[in-house]
């Protein structure tokens, strides 16, 4: 049976579950399986028959395995959620000032860094905006030695393209 045809058997195994439980598989799970099955009427499931009897492809098995893991997960998660929640009503006025001062100072932090990131942005602004204008110097300089008489340039500016910001 090809992956296709198990994705069929799934569905059709699928269809034959109470509405509560079929409500709990993730919709994305379900739209995979509509999306990738092939029909397929040599594939028959009998509600009628437990699943041990019917002719099932391990593959089949093996996604409807993934299916009810996933359902565990989701489940699992929703008492960590619930406990959270109680936890928070437990909490008593003092608990909460703390918790309150305690998120003030980190706000206050978030703050700090955010001014010297606004710092360090406006000077790397200024130095870039030097080095911008040392070049255009640079280069007025370079314009004026090259209008000086040859002679004059070789005894006063030797080596002068190593000079030059260049």
């Amino acid at each position: 049976m090809t992956k296709k045809q198990s994705l069929y058997q799934v569905k059709l195994i699928l269809d034959y579950m109470p509405d509560d439980e079929y409500n709990k598989i993730p919709q994305d799970t379900i739209n995979y399986i509509l999306q990738n099955m092939e029909e397929d009427s040599n594939i028959i499931i009998d509600p009628e028959i437990s699943l041990e009897n019917q002719n099932i492809d391990e593959k089949t098995y093996d996604f409807l395995e993934k299916i009810v893991k996933q359902i565990e997960n989701s489940n699992i998660n929703e008492p960590q959620e619930i406990n959270k929640k109680n936890e928070i009503d437990e909490l008593t006025r003092d608990d909460l000032i703390n918790l309150l001062e305690k998120y003030k100072q980190e706000n206050s932090k978030v703050g700090k860094a955010k001014d010297l990131i606004v710092e360090y942005k406006n000077t790397l602004d200024k130095k870039n905006q030097e080095i911008d204008e040392l070049k255009q110097i640079n280069q007025d300089l370079y314009s004026s030695i090259q209008k000086c008489p040859k002679i004059i340039k070789k005894l006063f500016f030797r080596k002068m393209e190593q000079k030059l910001l260049k």
